[in-house]
């Protein structure tokens, strides 16, 4: 259930970015020019061009998440890593390798570098 959250969550993060709502806003042109309506086409088009050119022009993208922003607080600095376990490595063969997980503790290390003050817990390793 939690992947369907997901991949609804990124088509409609993906589809109200202005530039695609200008591009979904010329597609009744097209339409309305392949079933012969041309009158009503350049109509659309016409409001449709002055908007898309003010969104390529114009930072709108920036307008529109400033006050998103500004409503919420810059993160602070994190007291405490947590690190999921799972890591493995295999020293068995002629070069050392990690699997996947081995990458969240190289991650925990390198964010533990940044944040010297930081607390870094592990679940299992």
């Amino acid at each position: 259930m939690g992947a369907v959250f997901f991949i609804i969550g990124k088509i409609s993060g993906a589809i109200i970015l202005p530039d695609i709502v200008v591009l979904l806003g010329f597609a009744p042109v097209l339409i309305l020019i392949w079933v012969d309506r041309t009158r009503s086409s350049f109509v659309l088009f016409g409001g449709m061009l002055p908007l898309g050119t003010g969104i390529a022009v114009f930072p709108v993208a920036d307008v529109i998440f400033k006050p998103l922003e500004a409503a919420r607080p810059a993160f602070a600095t994190p007291t405490a890593i947590l690190v999921p376990g799972g890591a493995g490595v295999d020293f068995k063969q002629s070069r050392n390798e990690g699997d996947d997980a081995a990458d969240r503790i190289l991650a925990a290390v390198a964010l533990a570098i940044r944040v010297p003050e930081a607390r870094v817990e592990s679940t299992s390793v």
